[in-house]
């Protein structure tokens, strides 16, 4: 009797897992990009995304779960790249998270703040390289788990980024990596092309291998090799 009623209990477990994992399906989420998403993602309001990202520029393309604990955004930089390889992009951009975290800048302020990889490096998905990063992040007592994938794509950078509450860790963070490893980007996509700097109308410097190993090296967080 009691293996019966083990038996029922893995069963209704499992019922109740598959049931609070959304299903996925591909989708167009720009022109010449698509990737597996939850079917319960939605497209953001200009209202939401103005509220979520106020500090930066309008995402490309932007969803969000119908809990609207989880984000999806797609996004590509302002400034030019040249030259740039998906190993370059992972060196710049984990400096960036890492200083973004760095608590010790807040100590005066008292804020919490804490960063923890749980992965990152360079990986090929779909003939594409991309420097990926997988963390989670606390600002202020808000904890996120993030997933975060570069690429160099003709004159700029490709963005993708996941985003949930790590309340909802365990139930996104295999759907994130699912996406992330689907995402199929067309050779033809082309971007928005930031010409000018927004109040002088001076062409915006394209970055150089030379500009980055510079950045690096006058960084104050070295990365380990």
């Amino acid at each position: 009797m009691n293996r019966v009623c083990l038996v029922a209990l893995v069963s209704l477990s499992l019922f109740l897992i598959s049931m609070d994992t959304p299903k996925l399906s591909k989708r167009k989420i720009y022109d010449g990009v698509t990737i597996l998403m939850p079917e319960d993602f939605v497209i953001m309001s200009d209202k939401d995304i103005a509220n979520k990202y106020p500090s930066t520029k309008k995402p490309l393309s932007t969803f969000m779960s119908s809990d609207t604990r989880a984000d999806f955004t797609m996004n590509n930089t302002k400034a030019k790249f040249s030259g740039q390889t998906a190993q370059m992009l992972h060196d710049i951009y984990k400096v960036t998270i890492m200083e973004t975290f760095d608590s010790s800048i807040f100590k005066k302020s008292r804020v919490k703040i804490s960063l923890k990889f749980l992965s990152d490096g360079v990986k090929t998905v779909n003939k594409k390289e991309y420097a990926y990063f997988e963390f989670v992040s606390e600002y202020n007592n808000f904890v996120k788990y993030n997933y975060i994938m570069y690429a160099p794509h003709k004159k700029h950078v490709l963005i993708f980024h996941f985003s949930c509450d790590e309340s909802v860790m365990s139930k996104y963070q295999p759907i994130a990596n699912t996406m992330m490893n689907s995402v199929k980007v067309s050779s033809k996509l082309t971007m928005p092309d930031y010409l000018l700097e927004q109040n002088n109308n001076i062409p915006r410097k394209r970055q150089t291998p030379q500009d980055v190993q510079e950045m690096l090296n006058n960084s104050k967080v070295k990365i380990k090799k």
